[in-house]
C-alpha cells in the first residue's frame, strides 16, 4: 500500500488481539488518486492462515473515525 500511494507513510505496528488471536495493527496514510486517506490496517493471525483488515476513512475524518473503525475491526469473527 505504502508503494501504490503518494507521500505516504505507516506507523509501527503495535499488538493486538482481535477473536482470541494475537493481530498487528498499523496506520497507514497517503494521497491515492488525489484523495487523502488513512487506514486501519490489520494481519491477524488465524494460525493456520493469515487475515487482512483494512478500514479507511479520509485522513481529514481520522481523528473522527479512528475509534468507530478500531470497534469495527474488533469486532471481526472468523470461522472456519
Amino acid at each position: 500500500m505504502l508503494q501504490k500511494m503518494a507521500n505516504s507513510w505507516a506507523t509501527e505496528p503495535v499488538s493486538v488481539t482481535i477473536d482470541g488471536h494475537p493481530a498487528l495493527q498499523d496506520e497507514i496514510t497517503g494521497t491515492q488518486s488525489g484523495t487523502n486517506l488513512t487506514f486501519l490496517h490489520t494481519t491477524l493471525d488465524g494460525g493456520d492462515s493469515f487475515q487482512q483488515i483494512l478500514a479507511w476513512t479520509l485522513k481529514s475524518h481520522w481523528q473522527k473515525r479512528s475509534q468507530e473503525l478500531r470497534e469495527v475491526t474488533n469486532s471481526f469473527h472468523s470461522e472456519k
